[in-house]
């Protein structure tokens, strides 16, 4: 059995957003077959050992104070974020890098995730020349400008450091067709050093209520007899600007119930006064989570930049939630407009949702079980693990 470690700058469990759950799942699909041991940095609390069935070892490693105080400057003065910083100077987190040394000694294939972690694996790596594979959650470039903006200083580095790991890098597996696409143009990669690897969801989460139980939940929710719209998301520019077209439309719609969960609430701008229709629910637990999603009528996803794909679609069809959504929301995921979601444009949101809270429930739910049995058969995180299992072995395998 091979031996694999898996370098990330933050932790990797408990996971709440969508690049936590890419990095737990498919680690948990690679320790099928080999040693999987997942080096996370923290900042704070306690160094932890996390052991999960059948061989997979999440390590929370703490950063020592002065890095930690050292991140937090960059940020607030010179608006660098935590990943770039943790690239220039991973060598500050020195337990970190030695349990990362510690851990490489006998590895057989290193995977960075993201493109910040490269030299600290290169500095593991010791004499040892092992095959790196970039597991990249989003082409950086294009990410970064959507929190930074276009004209920020550091995009020249960052895409120096995305340049690095993709010519350290002995394979790339992106989310999506436009990601590869944009490696393959941008970066002149070759075309089959890039495998896509899509973004999935643990179908094995979602609860199973029945007609009667959900219908409880929701009377003592205060839901009973409204229509309730969902969205879900990190606190991160494209879903603090879906978050706003929800508050719009909510004051259009006041019949319609509108729950919004993750840290998207913890954004600044949301404390003022919101419309009395809106529920600002927070980070949920995960059972609490999936439960929110069985018991509400329709998923939204308003998204219209960024880079990867939203885990949150994954999710939402899973749970067999009808989807309204934009077509840049639905990339990457499969799932086809009129088929699997209904499509909208953000100009149009409140008479779309006012025409699907007064459409036929059965209708609605149609769309829903067709999303769902599409995400089963193609998007949980077992079948998405066939081929990424398959990736690693051929570069185990070609050593």
């Amino acid at each position: 059995m091979a031996s694999i470690v898996v370098a990330s700058f933050y932790p990797a469990y408990p996971f709440f957003h969508g690049g936590q759950r890419r990095i737990f799942f498919l680690s948990r699909e690679l320790s099928r077959d080999h040693a999987v041991t997942v080096v996370t940095l923290a900042r704070g609390g306690p160094l932890k050992y996390l052991e999960f069935e059948p061989n997979l070892t999440i390590i929370r490693v703490p950063a020592e104070q002065p890095y930690a105080e050292l991140e937090r400057r960059q940020l607030q003065e010179r608006k660098v974020p935590p990943d770039v910083t943790y690239s220039a100077h991973w060598n500050q987190c020195h337990l970190y890098q030695s349990i990362l040394c510690e851990r490489m000694r006998t590895s057989s294939l290193a995977i960075s995730e993201h493109p910040y972690s490269l030299h600290a694996i290169k500095d593991a790596q010791g004499g040892r020349r092992i095959p790196i594979l970039y597991n990249a959650h989003n082409v950086e470039v294009i990410q970064k400008k959507v929190v930074l903006g276009e004209s920020a200083e550091i995009m020249p580095l960052i895409r120096a450091i995305e340049q690095e790991i993709i010519a350290n890098s002995a394979a790339l597996a992106v989310c999506t067709d436009f990601d590869r696409d944009t490696f393959i143009s941008d970066y002149a990669v070759p075309a089959d050093k890039v495998a896509v690897i899509a973004n999935g969801v643990d179908c094995a989460a979602v609860p199973t209520l029945s007609a009667e139980a959900r219908q409880q939940c929701r009377r003592q929710l205060g839901l009973d007899g409204r229509f309730t719209a969902l969205f879900g998301g990190s606190e991160y520019p494209p879903n603090i600007a879906a978050v706003e077209c929800i508050l719009s439309a909510a004051a259009q719609l006041p019949d319609i119930t509108f729950a919004v969960l993750g840290t998207v609430c913890n954004f600044a701008g949301f404390q003022r006064a919101l419309p009395a229709n809106v529920l600002m629910l927070g980070q949920l637990p995960e059972a609490e989570k999936w439960l929110a999603y069985v018991v509400s009528d329709l998923a939204l996803n308003l998204v219209v930049s960024g880079s990867g794909s939203n885990v949150k679609m994954f999710e939402y069809a899973a749970a067999g939630l009808p989807i309204l959504s934009t077509d840049f929301g639905a990339r990457g995921t499969g799932l086809r407009p009129g088929e699997h979601y209904y499509p909208t444009g953000l100009e149009e949101l409140a008479a779309r949702l006012a025409a699907l809270a007064g459409a036929d429930r059965a209708a609605l739910a149609q769309v829903g079980d067709a999303g769902k049995r599409h995400v089963r058969e193609t998007s949980d995180w077992q079948v998405i693990g066939q081929r990424y299992r398959a990736l690693v072995a051929g570069l185990i395998g070609g050593r």
